[in-house]
């Protein structure tokens, strides 16, 4: 016969392995990887408890039990550890995956690309796509002020051209104005460094480094075959000696703030210093953020009688010297595009 003492010990013994076993199943749970969704940043502010990423972690659809989590953190040696920042975290990840990153401080960074040609203003809008910053905040911080410090001057009161077209690794939470000074610290390492001594050996007429790069800027968003980048210069440069107006369609765009397959008769009235049409010279700065290869043809535009040219239906451009074969070329490049001969 059991005494009732032991009886009594071994339901509390059989409770505790039932509470035991049933524990480590709702932990088991509570950890699984939730499994649907797609991978996102998520931002700890500083200041959050365990409880607190906890629950936005939970809230974001991350984890699934949030009282599981803080007492698996003791168990993974993670209690106290969790920092603040932004992370990159995936649904399918495990919890003590998503703990561990956090933990190790393993702070989320985009691979941004921006393209040769952007304006200052599409830079803005791809870099609030990656969820860096807003459009707004980069327009904002990207002034000549902002770079002050990097050690080089920049002309004028904008930062269109300086901004150097290449891959960046950015981190999430770094300010709009450290992404400013990081793009520019490139522009200084790649043109006003690396290319020191084309500027030195320059046969553009004694242009200044804001004047090249305007020119720069107007060739890059004209060309698009590499063979026609200095031709083009040469006719922008050969049009400025003359004291003729530059005419190029890209300032207009420019000018106008919004792409256009083809420009009006009222398109090239409008009223701005952008608008090449209208004012003899250069335009005030840069109208977009010219690579490497436009920067170069700028600098050593070829040597050309050219005055004109028009764009072919593949990109390619037709130079003449004359406005009649100019008409003539025009004539031509439509012919080829309708078909007619």
């Amino acid at each position: 016969m059991w005494r009732p003492l032991t009886l009594v010990l071994l339901g509390l013994c059989g409770l505790v392995v039932f509470l035991v076993f049933a524990g480590a199943l709702w932990l088991r749970a509570g950890l699984h990887p939730v499994g649907a969704g797609e991978e996102r940043v998520l931002h700890i502010p500083a200041g959050t408890g365990t409880a607190g990423i906890a629950h936005l972690l939970r809230q974001n659809r991350l984890i699934r039990d949030e009282l599981a989590f803080g007492v698996a953190l003791r168990q993974w040696g993670f209690a106290g550890k969790l920092r603040a920042g932004y992370y990159r975290l995936s649904p399918r990840m495990s919890g003590e995956e998503i703990a561990r990153t956090i933990a190790e401080g393993r702070i989320a960074k985009a691979k941004v690309t921006i393209p040769e040609g952007f304006t200052v203003a599409q830079i803005g809008e791809k870099l609030e796509k990656e969820g860096l910053c807003t459009a707004e905040e980069f327009l904002e911080a990207a002034n000549p002020a902002t770079v002050s410090q990097l050690g080089f001057s920049l002309e004028g009161n904008s930062l269109e051209g300086y901004l150097f077209p290449d891959t960046y690794v950015i981190e999430y939470g770094t300010t709009p104005a450290d992404i400013v000074r990081q793009i520019v610290a490139d522009w200084g390492r790649q043109v006003a460094s690396g290319l020191k001594w084309d500027f030195k050996q320059s046969n553009s007429g004694g242009r200044t480094r804001s004047e090249i790069m305007t020119i720069a800027s107007m060739i890059e968003r004209e060309a698009q075959i590499g063979k026609d980048r200095p031709l083009i210069a040469s006719v922008i440069y050969n049009r400025l000696r003359k004291g003729m107006r530059l005419q190029i369609d890209a300032t207009v765009i420019y000018a106008l703030g919004a792409h256009r397959p083809r420009l009006t008769y009222r398109d090239l009235q409008v009223d701005s210093p952008f608008n090449t049409y209208r004012y003899r010279g250069l335009p005030p700065h840069p109208i977009c953020n010219p690579g490497l290869p436009s920067i170069r043809a700028a600098l050593h535009p070829a040597q050309t009688d050219y005055l004109f040219y028009v764009a072919r239906h593949d990109g390619s451009h037709v130079f003449t010297r004359t406005y009649e074969e100019h008409r003539r070329a025009i004539r031509e490049v439509r012919g080829q595009a309708t078909g007619d001969r």
